[in-house]
């Protein structure tokens, strides 16, 4: 019975370590990296530690415990930050009749240093931008 209230106080400590780096995560977007680097890193761990903290709460959902609030919470301080880590479409993929495209294509200065032995594949890529 004992080492099972060891393991949870641990739990629930790992789960109070997440929360708070879940909460500096959400603020290392509106701090500058010149002004404290450190914070820089713990908003590129962003999505992960909201996976952590998702789990924390569901674990503790159901073990029906109260210590499922701390997540809860944090989860709930950062809900704006949330659409920024993940899209989710739910309109149509149809485009409008007035759009762009735009075409990004690493060309490698149209093959000028030889980096392919081929000699046609200049012409290969002004035949595909032409079509």
């Amino acid at each position: 019975m004992k080492k099972i209230k060891i393991f949870s106080r641990l739990l629930f400590l790992l789960n109070i370590l997440s929360a708070i780096l879940l909460l500096l995560g959400y603020v290392a977007g509106k701090i500058s990296p010149n002004t404290f680097w450190p914070l820089a890193f713990l908003g590129l761990a962003l999505p992960y530690l909201l996976i952590i903290n998702i789990g924390f709460l569901i674990y503790f959902i159901l073990r029906g415990s109260g210590k499922l609030f701390l997540s809860l919470i944090v989860i709930i301080l950062g809900y704006q930050t949330i659409p920024s880590l993940m899209q989710l479409r739910f309109k149509s993929s149809e485009t409008p009749e007035n759009h762009i495209k735009v075409l990004a294509f690493n060309v490698r200065v149209f093959n000028l240093y030889m980096w392919t032995k081929e000699k046609t594949t200049r012409n290969k890529i002004i035949e595909f931008l032409e079509e």
